[in-house]
């Protein structure tokens, strides 16, 4: 739990609701420090420069973004059970 508050989607002003929207769709959540800096228009557009920085500063080669992937799916699939094996991770050979 935050310290101060965040700034909930209906009391936020429109660019910021904006931007909350935008985030929403990549991430598939609103992280609080954009819902906390959003108390402060210089703060917020500070901290969402930082974010777009950041992003830029880590893209990875298209290998390691396969590898993610296929983690991720196989977290899935061991989830739910299923023993499949399909898609680009099952042509994947070790370095």
């Amino acid at each position: 739990m935050s310290r101060i508050a965040p700034v909930p989607p209906q009391l936020a002003p429109p660019d910021v609701r904006a931007v909350y929207d935008s985030v929403m769709k990549k991430v598939g959540r609103l992280p609080i420090p954009i819902a906390v800096t959003a108390h402060h228009p210089e703060v917020f557009a500070a901290y969402m420069g930082f974010e777009r920085a950041f992003g830029r500063a880590s893209k990875v080669e298209a290998k390691l973004t396969t590898l993610r992937s296929c983690a991720r799916w196989a977290s899935t699939v061991r989830a739910r059970g299923s023993p499949s094996w399909s898609g680009s991770c099952s042509t994947m050979r070790s370095p």
